[in-house]
């Protein structure tokens, strides 16, 4: 276990779960966001059946869920009986905003991965089995030319900034920090731990929510051979996604506030 020092820049959009697909979204955009915390808490309010913390408060603890980071299987670990669609992939900051009062009192973690094994993973999670619909288009019509994640990198390298392609806004591309960090890239879970080496993060979880079982890897992705890949530009684009993963994986289990690292060294 280790305490986190790291900082981030600030994120480019609002963290998962608190976009704004609107025709007022042109307004200002804290505005809009805040309307739709707003309108959020107030589904919650009427609907607690649907809310998170119907999953979250028996363990005190909320699980950010970043795509391709095993969460399916945390989730099989953590709320057997709740299937994977009942916890969409939101942000941290999305948490925080609409449950301020819970977020502060429970345990907040996250699993990470490395980047270029989960970029690689998620664009076979696009091409072969995505079923949204304006994805699926995407990939099928307008990327159609696009067979291999080779083709992928040569078409990414063609645009003067990543971020500009609207596929690295998916939330499977996004980089890691966008669900772990507020609006100014401050860290903002309690505990993180590598996907690659889980043990020692599922014992501390297992000791805080009194969840004894044996986790089973679902949806696991095969590795790919990077080797000879055009991927410089994509290793820009994950930089500090790199250098904590690169952290945590070397201590097992990160935390994020000298507070935090205390109260669970006395569980």
């Amino acid at each position: 276990m280790t305490l986190l020092e790291f900082s981030f820049s600030a994120p480019e959009a609002p963290a998962p779960g608190l976009e704004v697909h609107h025709p007022l979204a042109r307004r200002p955009a804290g505005l809009m966001r805040e309307a739709k915390v707003a309108v959020q808490r107030l589904k919650y309010q009427l609907r607690p059946d649907m809310s998170p913390l119907k999953v979250f408060s028996p363990h005190r603890a909320m699980f950010v869920r970043l795509p391709k980071n095993a969460s399916t299987s945390l989730m099989d670990f953590l709320y057997p009986d709740v299937p994977a669609s009942f916890l969409p992939h939101f942000g941290a900051d999305y948490y925080r905003r609409v449950f301020p009062n819970h977020f502060t009192q429970y345990l907040v973690f996250a699993s990470l991965r490395n980047p270029l094994e989960r970029f690689a993973s998620a664009f076979s999670y696009y091409k072969n089995f995505s079923t949204v619909p304006e994805e699926r288009k995407m990939m099928d019509e307008d990327l159609s030319f696009i067979k291999t994640m080779e083709d992928f990198l040569y078409w990414l390298n063609d645009h003067e900034r990543l971020e500009n392609a609207e596929v690295m806004n998916w939330l499977h591309f996004r980089r890691q920090r966008d669900y772990i960090c507020d609006t100014s890239g401050n860290m903002i879970v309690d505990m993180m731990f590598p996907i690659e080496d889980m043990q020692p993060g599922l014992k501390v979880l297992g000791r805080f929510t009194g969840v004894e079982r044996r986790i089973t890897r679902r949806h696991a992705s095969a590795k790919t051979k990077v080797g000879r890949l055009p991927l410089d530009r994509v290793r820009d684009h994950y930089g500090e996604d790199t250098a904590l993963w690169n952290l945590v994986h070397t201590s097992k289990i990160g935390f994020t506030s000298r507070q935090a690292l205390r109260a669970w060294e006395w569980i």
